[in-house]
């Protein structure tokens, strides 16, 4: 409805919203092949999901931080780690403020091996859900929503992790335009 005022009441105008038990069949099809191989070495403790320099050098410490930081009810400004000390909340690295890492610092008291790869996979996850949402509004069929949500899910690059905490919400934020 490109109209700023649509006839009939939202909960009314059914043609739009998406129906749920296909996205939920391409989303349960999607996570099993992601947990059943994307995700294998995480499952068999054989490795982790904190990929390049970024990735396990920055990002991991970084978090460690943040969680750190705001379960002491204190917003994390400064860090004191870096170059004798530099302005935390104004880096757009580490992403203090970013919802996802306050939902994750909410949902655990330190940062180990297992819930940082979670932290990863739910991403992973997001990112397969959200562009089969996008592809689902554009009229695809089954197999080019799943193998297209895959692709993008798949493409998404760790080593980077700003760029892949933002990636993820991409097609989400075409679906709303």
């Amino acid at each position: 409805c490109k109209r700023l005022v649509c006839e009939k009441p939202v909960g009314q105008n059914k043609d739009n919203l998406p129906r749920l038990k296909p996205f939920l069949t391409d989303l349960g099809i999607g996570a099993l092949v992601f947990f059943g191989y994307y995700f294998r070495p995480v499952f068999l403790s054989q490795g982790t999901l904190a990929r390049g320099f970024d990735g396990s050098v920055q990002s991991y410490p970084w978090l460690e931080k943040l969680v750190q930081g705001w379960h002491s009810f204190s917003v994390p400004l400064w860090d004191f780690s870096s170059f004798g000390g530099t302005t935390f909340i104004g880096e757009l690295q580490p992403g203090v403020l970013y919802p996802g890492h306050l939902v994750f610092s909410l949902l655990t008291r330190e940062v180990t091996q297992s819930p940082f790869n979670a932290y990863i996979a739910a991403h992973y996850v997001l990112a397969f859900a959200f562009m089969n949402l996008f592809l689902r509004g554009s009229g695809l069929g089954f197999l080019p929503r799943l193998l297209g949500s895959f692709a993008f899910a798949a493409y998404l690059d760790w080593s980077q992790p700003n760029r892949f905490f933002g990636m993820v919400f991409l097609p989400l934020l075409l679906v709303c335009v």
